[in-house]
């Protein structure tokens, strides 16, 4: 085998490391994006049972910064 043939075999199997590297990350990232959209639309629905009795504003400063914390943690 040339060096050229071994370069485009690497190449090739770089390639293909590469697609399934991308298309796990695109299956992660709808993943994601569904359990945020749930989240948001659970955490969405809490905030209306308490914004009677707390400010929307502190309900959500106190999301935010949970959210934040909870992924700085983890870091």
């Amino acid at each position: 085998m040339s060096h050229i043939d071994r370069v485009d075999c690497d190449l090739m199997e770089y390639n293909k490391r590469q697609a399934r590297t991308d298309a796990k990350f695109e299956e992660f990232k709808v993943k994601a994006d569904e359990i945020v959209g749930d989240m948001v639309f659970h955490l969405g629905q809490l905030k209306s049972d308490y914004e009677e009795y707390v400010s929307y504003d502190d309900l959500d400063d106190y999301v935010r910064d949970s959210v934040i914390e909870e992924f700085n943690i983890r870091r």
